[in-house]
């Protein structure tokens, strides 16, 4: 399964890097809360004019009896009519897209035929209010509620309608089956291929940090084997957590958090990210990163040698420029999963 990162959000310090919005959802375990007792999903689905339903933004999280989702769901980037392209925010954009859904989802009682939950939420079009209200539902496990749906008379959206839907399922007592994480860090370029690997054993449900070991290459662009930072060396290294919850029907719930370092000797340029996703036990997802980019400076150390594209030397300081350093390279987090036997 690859899951398409433009939506993996990167941000960093250095103004050269610039934050990009995406589809997927909101970080699993962003909300600490008391063990939780129902997993809630509220997504926009997409119904393509040539294609089938399927789901464009999610928010995932687990809820304790109390506590409360808000999520905010986009569809269509402002001044474009492609309804397709949704977007799930963890805060009211700064740029309105064609349609923004405001949901507050609070967990009520959990059963084991299934949930009550509290919903208020609003449908806006630009800066006015379209659609809304508040309701309490007894959502049946398994079932999803329609809460809005939007047909799209714009023959130029390729998209046939939207809908926002609901799902909220008890979490199974045996939430802390112990799981197994296998994370790869693939570097692809007309060099070759680099990889590192990395796992990890915790249970359903919790944080599972991991710590990739960098990549390192010469100022000429030799692949270096040892991992130690050098002066000279440009370095690509990733690490964060994934948190891993086992649904009921034996699916995994997946939120993989994310912090890309690139260097250059001792300076240092930082992007974090994270994504949801939905995995079959033992599937493996690819994560794709966005392109590098933005530059480091630094003390040129004395008898630098051949540079290679995207290094120069100016009055004793060496710059990288990391989108040329790294052109036309490809670099993916491959995650996999799996109950422990």
């Amino acid at each position: 399964m690859i899951v398409s990162l433009s939506s993996l959000l990167f941000v960093t310090a250095s103004q050269a890097l610039h934050a990009r919005a995406g589809s997927g959802g909101q970080d699993a375990s962003a909300v600490k809360q008391p063990p939780p007792a129902a997993r809630v999903r509220v997504e926009v689905v997409r119904t393509p004019r040539d294609g089938t339903s399927a789901s464009a933004a999610w928010a995932n999280l687990p809820l304790a009896v109390g506590a409360t989702l808000t999520q905010y769901l986009g569809a269509g980037p402002e001044g474009t009519p492609d309804l397709c392209d949704a977007q799930a925010y963890k805060a009211p954009p700064s740029i309105r897209p064609s349609y923004l859904w405001q949901t507050d989802v609070r967990l009520l009682a959990v059963s084991a035929g299934g949930t009550t939950v509290e919903l208020r939420w609003s449908r806006s079009r630009g800066e006015q209010v379209e659609a809304g209200d508040t309701r309490v539902l007894k959502i049946d496990a398994g079932q999803y509620h329609l809460v809005d749906y939007i047909a799209v008379t714009d023959r130029s959206s390729a998209c046939a309608n939207l809908a926002l839907r609901l799902l909220a399922e008890p979490i199974p007592e045996d939430s802390g089956a112990p799981l197994t994480v296998d994370v790869w860090l693939l570097h692809q370029s007309a060099a070759g291929r680099r990889w590192v690997h990395q796992q990890m054993a915790g249970k359903s449900g919790t944080r599972m940090p991991f710590g990739l070991e960098a990549l390192q290459w010469s100022a000429d662009g030799r692949p270096l084997a040892d991992s130690a930072q050098k002066e000279s060396s440009v370095g690509l290294q990733v690490q964060g957590s994934v948190v891993a919850a086992l649904r009921a029907d034996g699916q995994l719930d997946v939120s993989v958090e994310a912090t890309r370092t690139l260097s250059f000797g001792r300076v240092k340029l930082e992007g974090r990210g994270n994504q949801d996703f939905l995995s079959a036990a033992g599937e493996t997802a690819a994560l794709v990163l966005p392109a590098a980019a933005g530059r480091a400076t630094s003390d040129a150390p004395p008898g630098l040698g051949p540079l290679a594209a995207g290094l120069s030397v100016a009055a004793g300081r060496a710059t990288v420029d990391f989108a040329r350093f790294f052109d036309r390279a490809k670099t993916s987090l491959y995650v996999l999963v799996a109950p422990q036997r």
